[in-house]
């Protein structure tokens, strides 16, 4: 069996990190409740990070707050921005949980899809779509499912449509900040107008670049005012997160994360080589498309032969077969990837690359050659 579903990596979190946990597991002196929006401590040492790493300045304007996990902060952001019949803008492909979100608190979903780059969402469309109603736009770049993050100049044509708006709220998921592996880092939109600050949530986490996700750390920062709010919801729900993971996290230096994920970052880039070359090999280059970041790539099925030959025959009521195609994949080849349907786009798999190198290579071969026989 082949696994490439995972949307964490598959490496233990750094040793000072669990030398840490196990510390405050033996010396902690309280199992209670921690700060409803987090310890001090802690979120200090987010928010140094993140202005160092974005070069912004947010302490006299903005507010952080840990949560359990960065779904929970995204959560807990929307329920308390989005009122019934609120507008939110998804780029599509999006990330799967995210139209759950946004239906909690019965806000109406509106799709902006791709350009003529793929995954890069189309800035015409998006202006075109923004009305009155019109209340947050959910930006995830680097992004899932795509594996791309986007580019200085699309950062700089966004900032420019929301300096038209500045009553439309942002909510920037940046939990794959550190996961670029082209040699260089993403840049936002706030970068270029540091005003559009008012306007932004940033939403990080540990999950990710620490490769913890079980423990269930997230964090935001964004204005005061609805950080306030934010806080005394997620009061109500969680109490607070985790305060074992808190302690260890207060004081650990967060710029060291670069060379713990270097042996992981070159895993990426390998792989991402490799299907490459795997994919030009069977004339399928078309395919392809630059991926730079997160874990995935996002596989076309209906310019497979596979597709082409068979779609019929899976159902010729569906017009997405990218479930009934990775459901066959796996019957026949024990190798696993993810239907679309749930990212907001038909008759594509996202495929996870977090494998080592060798045994990727393998399942790559696979499903290709399933898919082109």
């Amino acid at each position: 069996m082949f696994n490439l579903t995972a949307g964490q990596l598959p490496c233990f979190p750094p040793d000072a990190f669990i030398e840490d946990l196990f510390k405050v597991a033996k010396e902690t002196k309280s199992f209670q409740y921690s700060p409803v929006k987090g310890t001090e401590e802690l979120r200090k040492n987010f928010t140094n990070y993140l202005e160092q790493t974005r070069g912004i300045n947010i302490k006299d304007t903005h507010d952080s707050l840990v949560g359990n996990g960065g779904k929970a902060v995204l959560t807990n952001i929307i329920s308390s921005i989005v009122d019934p019949g609120d507008e939110v803008i998804l780029f599509a492909p999006y990330w799967i949980s995210y139209p759950h979100m946004v239906g909690l608190c019965e806000g109406k979903l509106i799709m902006v899809g791709s350009g003529r780059q793929k995954f890069v969402p189309d800035l015409q469309q998006l202006e075109e779509k923004i009305t009155r109603k019109t209340k947050v736009i959910i930006l995830n770049s680097p992004s899932n499912p795509s594996g791309i993050y986007l580019s200085d100049e699309w950062m700089k044509e966004f900032a420019v449509i929301l300096k038209k708006h500045p009553n439309i709220l942002v909510i920037s998921d940046e939990i794959y900040y550190e996961l670029a592996y082209d040699g260089k880092k993403p840049k936002y939109y706030y970068q270029f107008d540091k005003s559009l600050l008012a306007q932004t949530f940033i939403v990080h986490g540990i999950s990710k670049s620490l490769a913890c996700t079980g423990l269930r750390i997230g964090w935001c920062v964004g204005p005061k005012e609805y950080i306030s709010a934010i806080g005394r919801l997620q009061g109500h729900i969680a109490s607070g997160a985790n305060s074992l993971t808190q302690e260890a996290l207060k004081n650990y230096n967060l710029f060291n994360t670069e060379n713990f994920l270097k042996p992981m970052l070159d895993t990426l880039r390998e792989n991402a080589g490799i299907l490459k070359s795997e994919l030009y090999q069977r004339n399928l280059g078309h395919i392809w498309y630059e991926i730079n970041s997160a874990f995935y790539f996002m596989l076309n099925l209906k310019e497979l032969p596979y597709f082409k030959k068979n779609s019929c025959s899976c159902s010729c009521s569906l017009t997405d077969q990218s479930f009934e195609m990775c459901k066959k994949l796996m019957e026949e080849t024990g190798v696993v990837i993810v239907p679309s349907s749930d990212f907001g786009i038909d008759n594509h798999a996202r495929i996870s690359m977090v494998l080592p190198a060798a045994k990727f290579q393998v399942a790559v071969a696979k499903i290709l050659d399933f898919f082109t026989r």
